[in-house]
């Protein structure tokens, strides 16, 4: 969960997250694939609920609301409050 404050998570990596989450449970459980339990089943034995996602996401808010706080120049990169012009052409 180290840095997941600032991970872009798309719609294809919660899902890789979600079935990351309920694989760690069934091994924490030792339930094998063979044994058909559903996810539901498996999560009601460990008495959990799906957390990862939800941690994130609660993570990602403490966060930004850290960040801008103070007037940095990461709060100003993040609104997007750039003075000035770039230069014509390439830089050298």
């Amino acid at each position: 969960m180290y840095g997941s404050e600032t991970w872009t998570i798309k719609k294809a990596d919660g899902t890789r997250l979600g079935a990351f989450e309920t694989w760690v449970w069934r091994r924490l459980v030792k339930v094998k694939w063979t044994d058909k339990k559903t996810n539901a089943e498996v999560l009601n034995l460990v008495k959990e609920k799906k957390s990862l996602l939800p941690e994130i996401k609660k993570r990602k808010r403490r966060w930004i609301g850290h960040i801008l706080r103070p007037e940095n120049i990461l709060r100003t990169v993040l609104e997007g409050r750039m003075k000035g012009k770039r230069p014509k052409g390439r830089k050298n």
